[in-house]
C-alpha cells in the first residue's frame, strides 16, 4: 500500500501524475480522558454513538506498587475494560512518571525506562483491548516532560525518546506480537525534529508515526506530508494522525470531513479527533459533559457510516477545487464558490449528514459537501459546476519548491523575498530545525533576517529603511481584467503596520499600511499576456507583531460582470 502511496505524495508535491492506489478512508477514534477521570456513563455514550476505538493513558504511578508489582484496582486504572464490554478497542498513551523512578521526571535513566516499558507490557496482559501503544506525547513540545528530557536539546529529546521508544518495543512485543507501537508522537510535522529520530534510528523502532498536525489546514496536509516522505526513513513508514481538532465548534464539521478528505488521500490510516468530551480546553468535542452528541460528533457517525474503510482517490478538477470519490458513489467536495447543478438523482448531504433538499446549491471553502446517487456511481461531471473564475490562489496553491526555484509545481505565483531591489528565493524549510522559527515545513531566505513564509502566515523582515520584502508575482496568461483580491490580519498588534503594495509591470497601483485586519477587493485590472503583477509586503517600521495571516487571489472578470 505504501509503495503506492507514494504517487499520490509525489503529486502533492508536484513531481508525478495520480495513479490507481490503494488508499483508503482511515479509521477513526476518539481521544479520550478516562485515565482521568471515572465516567463510565460516557463510554458507554461513545458506544452508543459509534464512538468504540479511544486514545487514552493510565496513570503508571497508580499500577505500579512495587517492583514488579501491578495493580490494576481503580476505576480510573480499569476503564480499558469497560471498553472492551462495549465491543471497543484503544490505544495508549506512554508518557507518564512514577514517583519510585527518576524522582518522579519523565524516564531518563535506563532503569526507570525499562520499568515504564514493564509497566506497558503489564497493561497489555490485563487489557486484550489495547491494540496500540503510543510512546511519547509532543516529546518536540516542552509541556508534557519534565526534568532532564525536558532540559535537553532536540537533538538530545530525540534520543531519549528513541530509547524509550525501543525499550517499549521489546517489552510490548514479548507480551502480544500484535500489537502496534506508535512514535514520535509529535505536536505539529516538525520534521527538523523527525530527522533527529529517523539518524538515531527511531524509525526501526515503530510501526507508524504518530503526528499532531494542529498547526497545518487541511488543504495543506498533502503537501506537507509529502515532504515527511522525502525522508527516506519516513518514505513508506504508515502515519496515525491521534490527535487533530479544532475550537471553532460552528466550523469543526466542516473542518473535520475535509481532513478526513485529505488525511485518506494522503495515506493516513488511523484519524484521532480531540477530544471525544468537553475538557474545558475550548477544543470542539464529540460528546457534550453529559454525553449527549455534538453538530462534529453528528458528523464523525456520518463518516464512519459513509466513507471510513473505503477506498478513495482524488478527482478534484482544478488547484482550486478539492473532491475525493469514496467508492464509485460518494463524493466529497468543497473549494472556490461558484455555481453547481447536480444532476437529476444525486442528493447533497452536509456535514452534519443531512440532506440538502431546498435551495440552489453553491461550492463552499468551508463546507463540503456529500453527494450519493439513487442508484450507480457519481462524478464530478455531473454536478455541473459553473466557470472555474480564480486564476491563482496563494492559500490553496501554497507548495513547496526544490532548490532556489521561486514557484513550486502547480502553483499560481512566484514567491520569492526581495532587499534592496534584489530578488532572494524562499526555499523550503524543514520546521523546527532550531528554535524560532514554524514546527511545520516552511519556507525562508538564505538570508534569513526571520523572514517566514507558510500556507496562511507570513512575516518579512528588515526594517521600514530597509525592507526585506515577502513577494507573490502573477504573471497573466492571456489578456483580460482581472480582479486581485488581498486579506491580510496582523495575528497580534503591529507596532507600526506592514506596508502593502500592488504593482503592475513595475508601477504603483496602489499602497497603504495595514495595522488592523484588512480586505481588499482592486478591479479590473486589464491585463495582457505577460504582464506582471505583484503583491508585496514588508514591515512599515520594525516587524515587531507583524506576523499576519494572509491569502492573495487574482480573478478572471466575465463580460457580464463588468
Amino acid at each position: 500500500m505504501f509503495r503506492a502511496l507514494l504517487s499520490v505524495l509525489a503529486l502533492a508535491a508536484g513531481t508525478a501524475s495520480l495513479a490507481e492506489v490503494a488508499l483508503v478512508g482511515p479509521e477513526l477514534a476518539g481521544a479520550s480522558r478516562f485515565g482521568q477521570t471515572d465516567r463510565p456513563d460516557l463510554i458507554a455514550a461513545a458506544a452508543a454513538n459509534g464512538i468504540t476505538s479511544l486514545r487514552d493513558e493510565i496513570y503508571w504511578e497508580r499500577v505500579e506498587q512495587g517492583p514488579g508489582q501491578y495493580s490494576f484496582d481503580q476505576p480510573m486504572t480499569l476503564w480499558p475494560e469497560a471498553l472492551a464490554a462495549h465491543g471497543g478497542q484503544a490505544s495508549l498513551i506512554v508518557n507518564h512518571r512514577h514517583s519510585a523512578h527518576d524522582d518522579g521526571q519523565t524516564p531518563f535513566t535506563s532503569q526507570a525506562m525499562q520499568a515504564q516499558a514493564d509497566f506497558v507490557a503489564a497493561a497489555l496482559a490485563r487489557f486484550p483491548a489495547i491494540r496500540a501503544v503510543e510512546v511519547g506525547n509532543e516529546i518536540n513540545s516542552p509541556n508534557f516532560i519534565t526534568g532532564p528530557v525536558q532540559a535537553a536539546d532536540l537533538e538530545a529529546r530525540a534520543a531519549f525518546h528513541v530509547a524509550q521508544l525501543a525499550d517499549v518495543k521489546a517489552a510490548a512485543r514479548a507480551q502480544d506480537p500484535e500489537v502496534r507501537v506508535l512514535g514520535g508522537g509529535v505536536h505539529s510535522i516538525p520534521l527538523g525534529y523527525l530527522a533527529h529520530v529517523s539518524a538515531l534510528g527511531g524509525a526501526e523502532q515503530m510501526d507508524a508515526l504518530a503526528i499532531h498536525p494542529y498547526d497545518t489546514p487541511p488543504e495543506s496536509f498533502p503537501a506537507q506530508l509529502a515532504e515527511l516522505r522525502r525522508m527516506p526513513a519516513f518514505a513508506e513508514m504508515p502515519v496515525e494522525v491521534t490527535e487533530f481538532g479544532l475550537t471553532d465548534a460552528t466550523a469543526a464539521p466542516g473542518y473535520l470531513l475535509r481532513y478526513y478528505c485529505t488525511m485518506a488521500l494522503s495515506g493516513v490510516t488511523h484519524a484521532v479527533w480531540y477530544p471525544l468530551a468537553d475538557r474545558g480546553d475550548g477544543l470542539a468535542p464529540l460528546l457534550t459533559s453529559g454525553g449527549e452528541i455534538t453538530p462534529v460528533g453528528r458528523t464523525f457517525k456520518f463518516i464512519a457510516r459513509e466513507l471510513q474503510g473505503r477506498a478513495v482517490r482524488d478527482v478534484s478538477p482544478d488547484p482550486f477545487t478539492r473532491a475525493c470519490l469514496f467508492g464509485e458513489d460518494r463524493l466529497v467536495i468543497w473549494g472556490a464558490e461558484r455555481r453547481m447543478a447536480p444532476a437529476e438523482g444525486l442528493v447533497a448531504f452536509g456535514p452534519d449528514g443531512v440532506p440538502v433538499l431546498s435551495g440552489p446549491l453553491r461550492l463552499s471553502e468551508s463546507e463540503p459537501l456529500l453527494f450519493r446517487a439513487t442508484g450507480g456511481p457519481v462524478a464530478v461531471e455531473q454536478l455541473n459546476l459553473a466557470p472555474q473564475t480564480v486564476l491563482a490562489d496563494s492559500f490553496l496553491q501554497y507548495g513547496y519548491p526544490v532548490g532556489d526555484a521561486l514557484r513550486s509545481a502547480g502553483d499560481g505565483f512566484e514567491r520569492f523575498g526581495r532587499l534592496k531591489g534584489r530578488e532572494h528565493s524562499l526555499r523550503t524549510r524543514p520546521g523546527q530545525e532550531r528554535g524560532g522559527v514554524p514546527w511545520v515545513p516552511y519556507r525562508a531566505p538564505d538570508a534569513d533576517g526571520g523572514l517566514r513564509l507558510l500556507p496562511d502566515i507570513l512575516l518579512p523582515a528588515g526594517s521600514g529603511a530597509r525592507p526585506f520584502e515577502i513577494v507573490h508575482r502573477y504573471v497573466a496568461m492571456q489578456d483580460g481584467p482581472v480582479r486581485v483580491q488581498i486579506a491580510l490580519a496582523p495575528l497580534s498588534q503591529s507596532a507600526d503596520g506592514l506596508r502593502l503594495g500592488l504593482l503592475k509591470n513595475g508601477e504603483p497601483v496602489f499602497e497603504k499600511v495595514v495595522v488592523r485586519p484588512s480586505e481588499i477587493d482592486h478591479g479590473p485590472l486589464e491585463l495582457r499576456a505577460g504582464d506582471e503583477v505583484e503583491i508585496v509586503v514588508g514591515p512599515n517600521g520594525t516587524t515587531q507583531g507583524d506576523d499576519s495571516r494572509y491569502r492573495f487571489r487574482i480573478l478572471q472578470v466575465s463580460e457580464a460582470s463588468l
